[in-house]
């Protein structure tokens, strides 16, 4: 069976692997020069240059899924000090219509940036912006939860 994996970063190989070890005939399509995606090194004018994550790849790591997680549990915790199960139960019951209102701007948003610049640069700007307007969810949440307490 043929198969064709686009995309050489790390998933890209791995999926490659897979389907390798499972017998299949694999073609791997990268549009660059050299394999590796995030994980290559390329070099210009005598000097070597690591691909890897870029500033907002990084803050995003650290946002996503250090940040929002802990401040998710502490604001668990103070909804309900003695009943985690409840304090999750109102904390999602107050978060979940926003994530899904920031989710449908997202993707509104990356539609549209689409028709105006590749879809990778699509995705960068829609991240960006979306980072940079955190900001009101957060403000917003804290406002709720500080009216629940009243």
């Amino acid at each position: 069976m043929k198969s064709i994996v686009i995309g050489s970063g790390f998933g890209g190989i791995a999926a490659a692997l897979r389907l390798k070890a499972k017998k299949y005939e694999v073609t791997l399509i990268e549009k660059h020069n050299d394999l590796g995606g995030r994980a290559s090194v390329f070099k210009k004018n005598g000097f070597t240059f690591d691909s890897g994550p870029t500033v907002i790849t990084a803050f995003i790591f650290y946002f996503c899924f250090l940040h929002s997680i802990r401040h998710s549990f502490s604001l668990i915790v103070e909804i309900d000090n003695n009943n985690f199960k409840n304090g999750l139960t109102i904390f999602l019951k107050k978060a979940l219509p926003l994530t899904v209102l920031t989710i449908a701007i997202y993707l509104i948003s990356l539609f549209y940036l689409n028709n105006s610049f590749e879809f990778n640069d699509a995705i960068l700007k829609v991240i960006f912006i979306g980072l940079a307007s955190l900001t009101f969810p957060h403000i917003l949440l804290e406002y709720l939860l500080e009216k629940n307490e009243k």
